[in-house]
């Protein structure tokens, strides 16, 4: 499942939040 305003998370969705 790939975050639609953050797609690039998909690889590390434990970061959770990604950086600006």
């Amino acid at each position: 499942m790939k975050n639609p305003f953050k797609p690039e998370t998909q690889f590390e969705p434990s970061l959770g939040p990604p950086p600006p």
